[in-house]
């Protein structure tokens, strides 16, 4: 039944008691705990979880979580921490979940979510170095293009160049 928070709370309870492992179900077990408004929860249900699946990463092979879901269960902590304004709690999951799979593009995502929050201008040129070196891209270099594709778009839609009274960027 759709809304029913005790028979979801049971089921997951069933299937974690089964496979203490599975990180996905750990993910579920903390998104039914916020969504019934249990946020102090959310976070001790997210640490066991990172306990049980990602405490042994030689094993994770043998075992049903893979990395990706260990890494989305740092992420999930990480979000739940920065929402609550722990923001140094918070950057050391996201780092903690990056030495697990430096290439989680989600978590550079979510790392880059909070340090935009706290106007890190410092940390967030450091990140955009990291992730342009992995992935091959920089994103300074996107943003740059996409203004000057959007204005492109907005000529052909509409017929005439959009302009501003504000000055250009050049780089």
């Amino acid at each position: 039944r759709v809304g029913n928070v005790g028979a979801a709370r049971i089921l997951i309870t069933q299937a974690l008691t089964r496979d203490k492992h599975n990180g996905s179900g750990w993910l579920v077990a903390a998104e039914i705990e916020r969504r019934a408004g249990n946020l102090g929860l959310v976070q001790l249900i997210l640490r066991r979880g990172i306990e049980c699946c990602c405490s042994d990463v030689s094993a994770m092979s043998m075992r049903t979580t893979t990395t990706s879901d260990c890494v989305e269960l740092y992420r999930a902590l990480g979000d739940s921490l920065r929402q609550d304004g722990k923001i140094e709690s918070a950057r050391e999951i996201y780092e903690r979940g990056l030495e697990l799979d430096p290439q989680h593009a989600p978590l550079y995502h979510s790392l880059a979510e909070l340090e935009a929050q706290v106007f890190n201008l410092e940390g967030l040129a450091e990140l955009n170095k990291r992730a342009a070196k992995l992935f091959k891209t920089n994103a300074l270099d996107r943003a740059f293009s996409d203004s000057s594709l959007s204005q492109n778009n907005a000529q052909s839609a509409w017929g005439t160049s959009a302009s501003s009274s504000r000055t250009k960027v050049t780089r």
